[in-house]
């Protein structure tokens, strides 16, 4: 996607720093069998609306699933609030971290 976006004819070094990077497609998997319940369940809503989000991201859900789950049963205090906001930034959940991601165009 860079190299079509000219990226790298502007910065060559770019490619050279990435040549060795990693392509994950597998798909984010169902959720481990320890988790909660509740966990489970914003596990699957993330993958379902995260459709960008792979294997490679399953510890960042696991955290986000966990805190957003403890979240919506008002378990959370307001500091675990911003390491929420945090993890789902981080994952591609916020209009800026999704925009820098350079998602093909889909729908939901």
């Amino acid at each position: 996607m860079l190299e079509l976006l000219g990226a790298f004819k502007r910065n060559p070094n770019r490619k050279r720093e990435r040549q060795n990077e990693p392509i994950v497609t597998t798909p984010l998997p169902d959720p481990p069998r320890r988790v909660p319940k509740p966990v489970k369940e914003t596990w699957q809503e993330m993958r379902e609306r995260g459709w960008w989000l792979t294997s490679a991201d399953r510890f960042l859900v696991e955290i986000a699933a966990t805190l957003m789950a403890r979240y919506r049963l008002e378990e959370i205090k307001s500091g675990d609030v911003s390491n929420l906001i945090g993890v789902l930034s981080k994952l591609g959940f916020s209009p800026r971290e999704r925009g820098a991601l350079n998602l093909p165009t889909r729908t939901t």
